[in-house]
């Protein structure tokens, strides 16, 4: 199934479920968070990379226009509530200041994923904080979670999290992100190991000389 829907590029990736805090500031922008806010219609944030609008993006619902400053500049939540493949773009839609595309919606809730390997990722997720010192709750139960959960906090680049979520199959999902973290711990094991050995540096060490 096809539709229009309004487009708003960014150099970001936004994952289902996620909540995030914008600040908007372009007229075009600014006449589209204001059109949702009177109507209830959904817009796209196709990542823009390298150069480049993205082909898989992420339809978003405004939940809230938390202020709106004196120049008419913006501060809004909006949450992401599905994924969408770009089939057109126009970078001003009839009548509007802002852009409009033709996209296929995709739901990547339809299949379930395999909460046995959620609970290995949610391991390699935990030991992974551990090392890093990262300060981030990992849910108890693996039915809770799902691979978009903590893909920010993982240290993945952008074009990493867009692969990601280019996936929509779940299985290439978890693989992706059990990759991903089998490759990222030894690297953050040996980053740590060197941190505590600089920690060692000035202080008086008792060192067992060899036997010769």
């Amino acid at each position: 199934m096809s539709n229009l829907l309004p487009m708003f590029p960014l150099q970001i990736v936004v994952f289902p479920d996620e909540i995030v805090h914008l600040h908007i500031f372009e007229p075009r922008y600014r006449q589209l968070i204001l059109e949702c806010d009177a109507s209830g219609m959904t817009f796209g944030i196709p990542p823009f990379l390298d150069g480049n609008l993205m082909e898989i993006g992420t339809e978003i619902r405004l939940l809230s226009i938390d202020k709106t400053h004196e120049d008419g500049k913006m501060d809004i939540r909006v949450q992401g509530v599905g994924l969408f493949r770009k089939i057109t773009f126009e970078d001003q839609a009839p009548g509007k200041l802002y852009g409009i595309g033709q996209v296929e919606r995709i739901d990547p809730s339809k299949e379930k994923e395999d909460f046995l390997i959620n609970s290995k990722i949610m391991d390699l997720v935990s030991e992974l904080f551990r090392v890093a010192h990262v300060e981030k709750e990992i849910p108890e139960d693996p039915h809770q979670f799902n691979t978009y959960l903590l893909s920010h906090h993982i240290g993945m680049t952008t074009d990493q999290e867009y692969e990601l979520l280019a996936l929509t199959e779940p299985d290439a999902r978890q693989a992706y992100l059990v990759d991903y973290l089998e490759k990222v711990l030894p690297i953050a094991r040996q980053m740590e190991q060197m941190r505590n050995r600089a920690k060692m540096n000035g202080h008086f060490r008792m060192i067992i000389p060899p036997q010769i």
